[in-house]
């Protein structure tokens, strides 16, 4: 008769902590009033050790209670945790979905979101292994950090046009928000993001590309470490990257930077790191174009470039002013260096390295060479690469402080056309060079095509006078030229 009491007694004070934490029980869903008690919350089954929703959950997009029939318009924090859940459809009254909702399902593989949905909440559905897409409304506007996190079959996600960014400080797109998602294979950035977050996709291995867009002005520490990417693209709107941003990517192997508007007097990339100088970019790269300056705000950091050994293929654009030390020390695998007239300074040690492995080139497109500080070269490159200026410039390089050390100096058959685009002849071979893109195309003087190309390498069949077309991003330029 006594454990009959106590049992009964026990059943009570379950039923009193059940009434005190769940004001609703609707269709299988526990549900709590808000503060002014006229709207639901989604609450987790809290009244038993492990929670014990399981299967395909439909939340109602209203619950008829006491007070009448209420709108759902909140998922709580944990309600669906370390759930057996298979999948959920959430309706359009829900605006947001709060942290750690459906973290840990690990049965959990399909969602449908409702398209009144603003606000995802901190690791919503982290760790949730068999989700394998998602597809936000448009009318989400903050996804909170690790949101999805170490979802490990997540392929593809399709995020809102636009993200409500408050500052780079407070962005809608919050850090490590797809950390350690390894089949991540496609997914568009929104306009309107003005940073890439803290470890946003690192370890991302099977992302290969992604475009970023214009809006964005920082790419923060890791945010692509060691991620699947091969190619980049970083913008002109972009002022800083942190260390590690790229580190450990190694199939990036071309990085493009484009050179955007004016900063002051020039238009300058910003590096921020805390620890040294080549923890920006992984070895792997072999395609590289700078077209801004690069600069940091301590000293020992302005080598971003340092020690790619694999580099074959680099460019400066015509608003970089100033090579800074040490930028692009050690490319051994380098062939050709080209210099834009733009160039005013080269710093100590920028090359230091380039001339050793062989014989290599360094073509000049100033008339007028930039300064150098007495170590901007190697010895192996002053004896060992050929120096190559424009006609009209010899007498300078032959006699300038620096330029005069290289043992071979010739004048090539350059002549500059007009913003430091030039053409280079060879027999019937025909080289455009530009800071920028180029595209270019040769006729005989009665308009028949002969040639054309879009790397600026052409070839005539004949020796004669032919009409050659230059086209840049900037202008278009059309002269003859005499083989």
């Amino acid at each position: 008769m006594k454990r009959f009491f106590v049992h009964l007694l026990l059943m009570l004070l379950t039923s009193l902590v059940s009434y005190a934490s769940h004001s609703v029980y609707y269709d299988g869903l526990y549900f709590e009033y808000s503060t002014e008690g006229d709207q639901l919350s989604v609450q987790g089954d809290f009244l038993s050790p492990e929670n014990h929703y399981s299967g395909n959950i439909v939340i109602p997009k209203e619950v008829p209670t006491e007070m009448g029939i209420l709108p759902v318009t909140m998922i709580a924090e944990k309600a669906f945790y370390k759930s057996n859940i298979t999948s959920i459809i959430i309706p359009e009254s829900i605006a947001f979905i709060s942290d750690d909702a459906f973290g840990e399902c690990s049965r959990l593989t399909k969602v449908i979101f409702g398209d009144g949905l603003l606000s995802i909440g901190y690791r919503a559905f982290r760790g949730c292994p068999l989700l394998e897409e998602v597809i936000l409304p448009e009318s989400v506007k903050i996804i909170e950090n690790q949101a999805f996190e170490d979802c490990i079959s997540l392929k593809t996600v399709n995020l809102p046009s636009f993200i409500n960014e408050i500052s780079y400080d407070l962005p809608g797109l919050g850090q490590s928000c797809f950390k350690n998602c390894t089949k991540l294979v496609d997914i568009k950035l929104p306009d309107g993001m003005l940073s890439i977050t803290e470890s946003l996709f690192e370890n991302c291995i099977s992302l290969k590309k992604i475009e970023i867009p214009n809006s964005v002005g920082y790419i923060k520490w890791r945010a692509f470490y060691n991620s699947g990417i091969e190619e980049i693209v970083i913008p002109g709107s972009v002022q800083r990257i942190y260390w590690e941003a790229f580190l450990e990517c190694k199939n990036l192997n071309t990085v493009i930077i484009e050179e955007g508007e004016s900063v002051g007097q020039y238009s300058d990339l910003n590096l921020v790191s805390d620890w040294g100088c080549d923890y920006f970019f992984d070895d792997s790269i072999k395609k590289l174009y700078v077209g801004k300056g690069l600069v940091t705000d301590r000293y020992e950091l302005a080598c971003p470039f340092k020690g790619l050994s694999n580099v074959t293929d680099f460019e400066l654009g015509s608003k970089v002013h100033t090579i800074e030390e040490h930028q692009f020390e050690g490319m051994t695998s380098l062939q050709k260096l080209v210099i834009p007239a733009e160039i005013e300074y080269i710093r100590g040690y920028a090359f230091d390295g380039f001339g050793e492995g062989g014989s290599k080139s360094i073509e000049c497109m100033g008339l007028k060479g930039a300064s150098l500080t007495p170590s901007a070269f190697s010895d192996a490159c002053y004896s060992q690469c050929e120096l190559i200026v424009p006609q009209g410039a010899e007498y300078f390089y032959k006699n300038a402080f620096g330029w005069e050390k290289f043992m071979r100096q010739t004048t090539d058959l350059i002549s500059i056309i007009e913003d430091n685009m030039s053409i280079v002849v060879e027999g019937l071979n025909i080289r455009v060079s530009s800071p920028y893109p180029v595209k270019a195309a040769i006729y005989m003087l009665d308009g028949t095509l002969i040639s054309d190309s879009d790397n600026g390498y052409l070839v005539a069949p004949t020796h004669g006078v032919f009409i050659l077309i230059v086209k840049t991003v900037v202008k278009e330029k059309i002269t003859k030229i005499y083989l």
